[in-house]
């Protein structure tokens, strides 16, 4: 597997913290990218969330943006002044979530994140060639 162009570009706090050996695809990217990545892995950390994401950043890309998406999530309701007082809560059906949101003494919030993945922006003719299914 060739190492991804942008994983080569990490931050400092990215270098310090994570093994980005099996990313592909250029993430990080540009420099605002490289110091959002570093902005949530220093959040994560500061905050003791980091071994809970270790794993999925250090996974294949999917994984990777996934745990993404549940720190830009976390990060935007912190800076708003919610709380997060839970990771990973059970769900109705043995479902598990992202976290639960507390906010003074209202009662908890229960966050399940979706998001789209990349196969999402195939067009219909791409989708029939295959391509969705050429990086997994």
């Amino acid at each position: 597997m060739v190492k991804s162009a942008g994983a080569m570009r990490l931050g400092p706090v990215a270098k310090k913290l994570i093994n980005t050996d099996s990313w592909t695809g250029g993430y990080p990217g540009p420099p605002a990218y490289v110091r959002e990545l570093d902005a949530l892995l220093h959040f994560a950390e500061q905050n003791g969330y980091l071994g809970r994401f270790i794993p999925n950043f250090e996974a294949r890309d999917p994984q990777r943006d996934k745990a993404l998406n549940e720190l830009r999530l976390a990060y935007l309701f912190r800076s708003l002044g919610f709380g997060i007082p839970q990771w990973d809560p059970a769900g109705a059906n043995g479902k598990t979530g992202e976290f639960k949101l507390s906010w003074k003494n209202e009662p908890q919030v229960f966050v399940e994140i979706k998001s789209r993945g990349w196969e999402s922006e195939l067009t219909a003719e791409q989708i029939v060639a295959g391509l969705a299914q050429s990086n997994k």
